[in-house]
């Protein structure tokens, strides 16, 4: 895994999906670029709370889009002194 070649290692990974990868991906599929999607239609209420109840679900599945890692050294914070032993 590449944070062990800098002396890192995974404290804990999350996952973050949000609603709007379900808008965009339907854009997408009807051929609108991003740059272009601010101008489509509204959703209902219903319908976004709908597509945030399903990236929730993802998200504890582990089965998200986006997604986060958070990193520590292996063997401690270093020094400032000693950053050029860990690869900075």
């Amino acid at each position: 895994m590449l944070a062990a070649t800098a002396d890192l290692e995974v404290e804990r990974y999350f996952f973050e999906s949000k609603s709007d990868q379900f808008l965009s991906s339907e854009a997408y599929r009807q051929d609108i670029p991003l740059i272009e999607q601010k101008h489509l239609p509204r959703r209902s209420v219903d319908e976004l709370a709908r597509l945030k109840m399903l990236a929730d679900r993802l998200n504890r599945e582990e089965d998200g889009d986006q997604g986060g890692f958070v990193l520590r050294w292996k063997r401690g914070k270093p020094s400032v002194g000693n950053a050029s032993e860990h690869g900075r």
